[in-house]
């Protein structure tokens, strides 16, 4: 499996396409949301086709950061935050099912995410506390504890740390590619 090293790219040039292309489903945008929907569809069965002026992933899903966090995000609960806890808990098993079907790692990986502030101790708790009594994995950091998470990272100014434990990351890029393919 394939799991460091850049990723081989096409050469920046727009793409054509042959006349008589026929398809039950046109996508437009080969970036992570354009490749999952691609996928999908001709898991169900769908001769699709996905059209964009480049390469898959060459504009913002490469770009992106990759963080799988709306625990970090969330300042209160509603139903977009729901879809995220679950979209962000589908990931692990996307992918394994990428890396069998590709022979791709695409960087998933569950690190946590340490969230810090230098303004007045108690803020970062008042707006995320409540994650921690709906039992979602929250960890008030000390200064001890924030320096372990980070590998002593961490501005001895930091006045508060939150560990979110179940946040994770992907390499956007990588899992374009691997979408792409499969």
């Amino acid at each position: 499996m394939q799991e460091s090293g850049p990723i081989d790219r096409a050469p920046e040039r727009e793409v054509e396409f042959p006349a008589g292309i026929r398809a039950d489903v046109a996508i437009v945008g080969a970036g992570v949301i354009g490749c999952s929907l691609a996928r999908e569809l001709a898991g169900r069965g769908r001769e699709v086709v996905v059209i964009d002026r480049r390469h898959p992933g060459a504009e913002a899903s490469s770009a992106a950061a990759g963080l799988l966090s709306p625990q970090n995000e969330a300042r209160g609960p509603n139903p977009f935050f729901d879809l995220g806890l679950e979209s962000r808990e589908l990931h692990a098993s996307l992918a394994e099912e990428l890396a069998t079907e590709t022979g791709l790692a695409v960087g998933y990986r569950r690190c946590g995410i340490l969230r810090c502030t230098f303004a007045e101790e108690g803020r970062l708790w008042r707006e995320f506390g409540w994650q921690a009594e709906s039992a979602l994995g929250l960890e008030a950091a000390d200064r001890g504890a924030a320096a372990r998470w980070s590998a002593g990272r961490v501005s001895p100014h930091v006045s508060e740390s939150l560990f979110f434990p179940n946040e994770a990351i992907v390499d956007g890029a990588r899992l374009t590619h691997a979408l792409a393919l499969s």
